[in-house]
């Protein structure tokens, strides 16, 4: 049985309220491929992409979070390096331990978790 005109125009009204539409282009030859691969996936076309973003975002956030993890160990360590230096050194190297850290962290582009910003309290100079 056909779809009324009435029951295309409420599909149609919901779509433009549900979801935003992206446009994709690639070269030509390249959309069978993929579309294949999608297949025998058992996802649509439509399905593959938005799973490959998400997936995308999600390997990329995850670097950037072990980016900010390295940054916060090498400050642990530094900080434990310190404190077996000499106390009259101490001051100057938790400066320079400060300051490294937070050039690793502006390059991270990830926030500080709520651990973290915690954790600064505890040991701020």
């Amino acid at each position: 049985m056909p779809v009324s005109k009435a029951q295309q125009k409420a599909t149609a009204k919901y779509a433009l309220k549900a979801y935003d539409r992206i446009e994709l282009q690639v070269y030509k030859g390249e959309k069978e491929p993929i579309k294949s691969h999608a297949t025998t996936q058992n996802e649509s076309l439509n399905a593959f992409i938005n799973r490959a973003i998400k997936e995308t975002i999600e390997r990329d956030n995850a670097t950037k979070k072990s980016s900010n993890s390295k940054a916060w160990e090498n400050f642990l360590n530094d900080l434990e390096e310190i404190a077996d230096d000499e106390p009259n050194k101490t001051e100057n190297n938790h400066l320079k331990a400060w300051e490294d850290f937070y050039t690793n962290i502006s390059a991270c582009d990830e926030p500080l978790t709520e651990f973290e910003r915690i954790k600064f309290k505890e040991i701020e100079i």
